[in-house]
């Protein structure tokens, strides 16, 4: 791959110094025919759910590890039982094992029969562009993977409070019984929701981002108004001479825009957001002394239709007319891009171009008559490119594509296009008429399913931290009924015994999403190809996901908090 890469890159400078016109700005790379097909975006938003994935599996993982640590601390007295009438410690420890081990193989089965139901969802909502998304399906070897991660994960955080309830000090667990509690082990579970929070906060960020993005990406100005406007291609004969195709389409135009309905009709050779481009380079008048001074531009071959029915506005001059056609003065109209670009003191009308690849005659000179609005038309994260469009007639393309614009509903407009279409053309296929705005809806799909995944994955992830937290805060009342009631019967008023409570479940959450959100700042920017108008620190992200975690923290808490306001002394004193 190198010694390729070298061998373009001197060629290309070979050409550049042999031709510095034409060659002095383009040089050349090579890249594995797999990343051209993929590019770098579908890569990035693949290892971003991967990395999704994984937070949620380590999510699920301290919870378990979390709720297995409350339940063996509950069970000491009981195991405190066992080993004082004979059990060893390693028969306790097989116990507990298989005991998590049945537990995961259980939530195994579910999930399992959970991926059967929703990869065919996952299928329909495909955004089109994923290559080979449409073969999703239960792999046996992803499945054995994901079960053994499964039981790794089993083992791994069931050992661990399986070691620690069968190290428990046999005397001091029978004297204490089952409502102690060990400061170590609060300070454990402790971390565990710190570290859940933390987890839910970065994937809350990068939902968050995407959320967003998406959002200013499916409002973006595209320059055009796409609603209410239907699209269909029809190609020429293969066998029709120039001046027949540029006939042909004329009658096709006319054809279109008598059927009901229409309110106007026009022809472009590339749709917007329909994936294709035409490119090429310009010489400008005014700008022919720079050696090598090249304009590339995106060019279109439109009818005069085209403007008025997607409303793209003519700044200056005119549009195209009837008049535009062979054996007339060449013509072209810019975009508001390369008219600033250009002749940015607003004198673009009257001014030539001509393609830097002619013949540079006076035949190939082209009058700029006319500036209209900027458009994208390529995808809606780029920047509006500078444009020339240039009349049908005057360079018709094998096939174009219509837009009508329709008044009333387009389903029976359709079929009367059609029907128009069979009369106007009867030896060419009948097209296919969609709407237009299915382009920018499939334009920005990638982007829609990626920021869906995510937020999926965010709502277990928030699940998980939830029911962390309020399964570590009520089993911590439940060990401290005693304490609380001696606080009540000791004078301690109950909103103070709340909010008590309420503190130890917001603090590690407060902890959790501080850590969290600084590992989110170094995390995000990871995304920065993937975001559109949002920065990888966009703080009102960051702020809206703290509030939320710190809200669902406080609801966590909230009803133990209650729960422990209403301890009776007299009743709490007895139990204990």
């Amino acid at each position: 791959m190198a010694q390729a890469n070298a061998d373009v890159v001197a060629l290309g400078k070979k050409l550049a110094v042999e031709y510095p016109v034409s060659n002095g700005d383009w040089g050349g790379r090579i890249i594995p025919f797999e990343d051209w097909i993929l590019g770098p975006n579908i890569r990035r938003q693949m290892l971003v759910l991967l990395g999704a994935v994984g937070f949620v599996l380590l999510l699920a993982c301290a919870n378990v590890g979390n709720l297995l640590l409350v339940r063996g601390t509950a069970r000491q007295r009981e195991l405190s039982i066992r080993v004082a009438l004979g059990a060893g410690r390693a028969r306790i420890l097989r116990q507990l094992i298989t005991e998590s081990s049945v537990l995961a193989a259980i939530g195994s089965l579910c999930g399992l029969l959970l991926a059967a139901a929703v990869v065919p969802l996952l299928r329909s909502a495909s955004p089109g562009n994923i290559p080979r998304l449409d073969e999703a399906a239960i792999d046996p070897v992803v499945l054995l993977f994901t079960l053994v991660v499964s039981a790794v994960a089993a083992l791994t955080f069931g050992v661990a409070p399986a070691m620690s309830a069968t190290k428990t000090n046999l005397q001091l667990a029978l004297r204490q019984g089952s409502r102690s509690v060990s400061a170590a082990g609060r300070r454990t579970r402790g971390g565990l929701v710190v570290a859940e929070v933390a987890l839910a906060v970065m994937l809350l960020v990068g939902a968050g981002l995407l959320g967003r993005s998406f959002m200013k990406l499916s409002v973006v100005p595209t320059g055009f108004r796409a609603d209410a406007v239907l699209q269909f291609t029809m190609p020429a004969p293969a066998s029709m001479t120039r001046d027949q195709r540029i006939a042909f389409f004329r009658d096709l135009e006319t054809s279109i825009g008598q059927v009901p309905g229409v309110a106007s009709v026009g022809a472009t050779n590339i749709v917007p957001f329909a994936g294709g481009n035409s490119n090429t380079q310009f010489i400008a008048e005014g700008h022919e002394g720079k050696n090598g001074e090249f304009f590339a531009a995106n060019w279109r071959s439109v009818s005069p239709g085209f403007f008025p029915t997607l409303t793209i506005p003519v700044r200056v001059g005119r549009g195209f007319d009837a008049n535009d056609i062979p054996g007339h003065p060449r013509v072209a109209v810019i975009d508001e891009t390369m008219a600033k670009r250009l002749w940015p003191n607003g004198d673009a009308i009257g001014k030539h171009i001509m393609a830097a690849m002619s013949k540079r005659t006076a035949a190939d000179q082209i009058e700029i008559v006319g500036v209209v609005g900027m458009v994208r038309d390529l995808r809606p994260s780029d920047d509006p490119s500078p444009t020339v469009y240039i009349p049908m007639a005057q360079r018709p393309w094998t096939f174009m594509t219509y837009l009508a614009k329709t008044r009333g509903a387009s389903a029976p407009i359709a079929d009367a296009i059609r029907r128009a279409m069979r009369t106007a053309a009867p030896n060419t296929p009948v097209p296919t008429v969609t709407p237009l705005a299915v382009n920018l809806d499939n334009a920005i799909a990638t982007q829609r399913f990626t920021a869906w995944l995510l937020v999926a994955f965010s709502a277990v992830a928030m699940t998980l931290a939830a029911v962390g937290i309020y399964g570590v805060i009520s089993y911590s009342v439940a060990q401290r009924t005693s304490e609380m009631g001696i606080r009540l019967a000791l004078g301690a008023a109950p909103g103070r015994v709340a909010r008590m409570v309420l503190l130890d479940g917001c603090t590690p959450a407060s902890i959790g999403v501080v850590l969290g959100s600084a590992a989110a700042v170094g995390l995000s920017r990871l995304m920065t190809t993937l975001l559109f108008g949002t920065s990888p620190t966009d703080v009102v992200t960051y702020g809206v996901v703290a509030a939320v975690l710190m809200s669902v923290a406080a609801l966590a808490s909230y009803a133990p908090a209650r729960r422990a306001s209403r301890v009776d002394p007299l009743v709490a004193l007895r139990a204990d």
